[in-house]
């Protein structure tokens, strides 16, 4: 019998598991996880963002009239900040 998985294991089991591009940072916007749905929305592996800031140009996200949202626009930040839940539309480029 195999002993339980321990919590943040089983999340991350759950994360990579999705078919939705996911990925998690931490406090400094570190990408500390990184799934199969990201890797294969932008293009980029797993190896190549985690440990990247999202914010450092990696990503590019932008909003739905193509301006860009990192930095002072990002919602990630806000929620950061202020604790506060938000939802975003919010667009990647892909590598290519």
């Amino acid at each position: 019998m195999r002993a339980p998985m321990s919590e943040p294991a089983n999340h991350a089991q759950v994360i990579q598991a999705m078919s939705d591009g996911m990925y998690v940072v931490d406090r400094a916007r570190t990408i500390t996880l990184w799934n199969a749905g990201a890797e294969r929305i932008t293009g980029y592996g797993a190896q190549t963002a985690v440990g990247r800031s999202c914010g450092d140009g990696l990503l590019n996200h932008v909003d739905d009239s193509g301006q860009s949202m990192c930095g002072e626009r990002c919602p990630l930040l806000d929620t950061m900040r202020d604790g506060e839940p938000r939802a975003a539309r919010v667009y990647a480029h892909h590598r290519d």
